[in-house]
This record gives structure tokens, C-alpha cells and sequence, in this order.
């Protein structure tokens, strides 16, 4: 609850908002009200992420040039004193991540998370309900795959076949791999998805990575409505396993 000087008493809604953005860098209002508080009215989750703004421990990113412009765009304030008081606070102590502030990858990360919530949405409708912090982003995945391929000797085979998604959620031994396609050509489109052709049929092999072994994959691709049919007769023509394509502009 509000108190005087911007003081707020933290909840453990808070402390999950602060992990996601610790984690994922950038989200939109929307996005996290969708996936920390789906029951709660928007409006409502959103006057509370005003709260953690005013008290220092959220800020808005790029207030004059929003992907859209009727949701804000929040980021975690990673000032060391605004953390200690999170720690001193709650016991919760954030590892600072560090991001390229670029517009084209501010951009990609909005609606690559967006795309990712819409999925969560449609599965917790389904009653499967999802652990978010345990979504692997791709510089997770490309950190594992580069530390192994500099090792004069890997464990693990084909690495040169394993696709970098932009994130992967794992439910139930399905790995749902997400692909933002916002601006991609075809081309790069065809030679991705012949990868993920590629990766289906070495991913059983005995000593490939454990990340895809045994795992079934169900490939979620995001792109603008215009190139929608364009990308499904990609997808038919190079990618054998299961798809399903959202339209960004339906999110």
C-alpha cells in the first residue's frame, strides 16, 4: 500500500515483475499484466506499475518513441541502491543483465515477448499453467552452444545443426521454439526453417545437446499479416514437424 514519499510496501506480484524484467529487459504494461496477473483488469495492474515507477524501482524506456502508443514500456531500475533496497527489503538479490539499447532491438524484444504471452494465454485457457522465469532466452542458448564448440573435444555432436530460437518455454517434453519473424526476408525465413528441419532429425541422436534430445518441437512463428501465407507455404515446403503462425498485429 501507498505511503508518504513514494514509499511502497513490496508484494510478491513486485518481486516477480522484477524478475521478468531483470530477466527479459523490456516489456510492455500490457505484456506483464497478461502474464504476472491475468484475472486482474489491465487498468488496474497498471496503476501499480505507476506505483513501482514513482517509488524508483521500475522506469519507463524510450517515453517518446513507443512501439505503440497506448502502453508503457517498462524496464528495471538497475541502480545499485534502488537493488540493495530491494535485498534489504525482500531478500531478493537481482544479477544485473546488461542489453544493447538499440531501437531495432528494443522493438524486436516488445513483441518477441508479446508473442510469447499470447501462447501463454492460449495455454493456461488449455489448464497448463507456466512457470515464466523458466523461459530460455537465446543468448542463454547461444552462450551454452559457443562454450561447447570452443572445447577441443565436445561431448555433444551436430552442433553446427542447433538453431538459436528467440526463446523457448519447455511443457510437458514439448519445446516450444518462438521465432519472431518482423524483418526477415523470405530467404533468411527458408534458410531458418531448414535448419529447424535440419535440428528435428539429429535431435535423437545419442550425444546431441539435452536441451532438444527426446523433446518434441512445436515451432511458433510471429509475422506481420501481410507475409502470413507467404511464411506458410515456407513452412510447409522446409519444416516437417508442427508450426502454428501468429499474426504480431493480433497481439
Amino acid at each position: 500500500m501507498k505511503t508518504s514519499n513514494n514509499i511502497i510496501t513490496l508484494t510478491s506480484r513486485d518481486l516477480h515483475i522484477f524478475h521478468l524484467l531483470n530477466e527479459f529487459w523490456v516489456l510492455e504494461s500490457d505484456t506483464i499484466s497478461s502474464i504476472v496477473a491475468p484475472a486482474t483488469q489491465h487498468k488496474t495492474f497498471s496503476m501499480r506499475l505507476l506505483s513501482l515507477k514513482k517509488a524508483g524501482y521500475i522506469r519507463e524506456v524510450w517515453q517518446n518513441e513507443r512501439v505503440r502508443n497506448k502502453n508503457i514500456i517498462y524496464a528495471l531500475n538497475t541502480n545499485k541502491d534502488i537493488l540493495k533496497r530491494i535485498y534489504l527489503e525482500t531478500g531478493l538479490q537481482l544479477q544485473v543483465n546488461y542489453y544493447t539499447t538499440s531501437y531495432g532491438m528494443l522493438n524486436h524484444q516488445i513483441y518477441l515477448w508479446k508473442l510469447v504471452a499470447h501462447l501463454i494465454t492460449e495455454l493456461r485457457k488449455r489448464g497448463k499453467e507456466i512457470d515464466v522465469l523458466k523461459i530460455i532466452w537465446s543468448k542463454n542458448i547461444q552462450k551454452t552452444v559457443v562454450k561447447e564448440q570452443e572445447k577441443p573435444r565436445s561431448e555433444y555432436e551436430y552442433l553446427d545443426f542447433i538453431v538459436i530460437p528467440d526463446a523457448i518455454i519447455e511443457i510437458w517434453n514439448i519445446l516450444y521454439c518462438f521465432e519472431l519473424e518482423n524483418t526477415n526476408s523470405f530467404k533468411q525465413a527458408e534458410e531458418k526453417f531448414t535448419k529447424y528441419n535440419q535440428l528435428l532429425l539429429r535431435k535423437d541422436t545419442k550425444n546431441f545437446l539435452p536441451l532438444f534430445q527426446g523433446k518434441k518441437l512445436a515451432l511458433i512463428v510471429g509475422c506481420w499479416d501481410y507475409k502470413k501465407w507467404t511464411y506458410a507455404e515456407l513452412l510447409i515446403e522446409n519444416y516437417s514437424g508442427k508450426s502454428l503462425i501468429v499474426n504480431i498485429e493480433n497481439i
